[in-house]
């Protein structure tokens, strides 16, 4: 039973702490492609067709809440997906191990910021 589905069956508390996520960049640089390629993967992997029947090799559907700000996935679901189409990619512990909790914050807070200069904003 994928995260997902223990999600929607009420299953929060304990599993929601246990499982390590990812956002769309790191999914990304897990796979060594552009944010344009996971986001065809979602596209043209979804999750059911048009009647609503669910289909086999899509895309993980993100674990975090539909309102939240930046989609969230199981890094093991999108492992497990990426193996499963012969994608090559490096596991998210080598992906985290490589850099400091310090470059990680740095990194998000530039994925956040965006394409801002830093000279744009103020302190």
């Amino acid at each position: 039973m994928s995260t997902t589905d223990r999600m929607s069956q009420g299953e929060t508390t304990p599993l929601a702490v246990a499982v390590k996520t990812v956002n769309l960049q790191e999914i990304a640089e897990m796979a060594g492609v552009g944010l344009s390629a996971v986001s065809n993967w979602q596209k043209r992997y979804p999750a059911r067709d048009a009647k609503g029947q669910s289909l086999p090799d899509a895309f993980p559907s993100p674990v975090s809440p539909p309102d939240a700000a930046i989609a969230l996935f199981d890094a093991v679901e999108v492992e497990a997906w990426l193996a499963a189409r012969g994608k090559k990619f490096n596991p998210l512990q080598q992906l985290r191990a490589v850099l400091p909790i310090e470059a990680q914050l740095w990194k998000a807070a530039d994925a956040l910021r965006g394409s801002m200069d830093a000279a744009e904003y103020k302190h």
